[in-house]
């Protein structure tokens, strides 16, 4: 005779639940990440990218993978932060991204 758990499977249900919208929501700020670091906006850029820095480990991670001054990853991932390229580089490769370029898409064009 089978027993059926009802705590259990409730359990175990609102756990998946639970996982499906962690899933979600990972996915929706990846999304928000993604559009916030498409555009021209060097201000947004550089916001997104501090918020990306905390969200690994914070400044202090970074000071670590990067030998950046603590000071200097401020100011650089401020809003008016202007890294040098090399400087934005080693920045990205420490939070495991890399630098795209690609053609811009007007809408409307096939």
């Amino acid at each position: 005779m089978n027993n059926f758990d009802m705590d259990g499977a409730a359990t175990t249900l609102a756990d998946s639940r639970s996982a499906h919208s962690l899933a979600r929501e990972v996915l929706e700020l990846r999304a928000e990440r993604d559009k916030a670091l498409v555009g021209e906006d060097a201000g947004q850029i550089m916001e997104s990218l501090f918020v990306m820095v905390m969200d690994k480990g914070g400044i202090t991670k970074l000071v670590a993978q990067t030998g950046l001054a603590r000071g200097n990853l401020y100011r650089i991932l401020s809003e008016n932060g202007n890294p040098t390229l090399s400087t934005l580089l080693t920045i990205l490769d420490a939070l495991d991204l890399q630098l795209m370029i690609s053609d811009k898409h007007v809408e409307g064009d096939a």
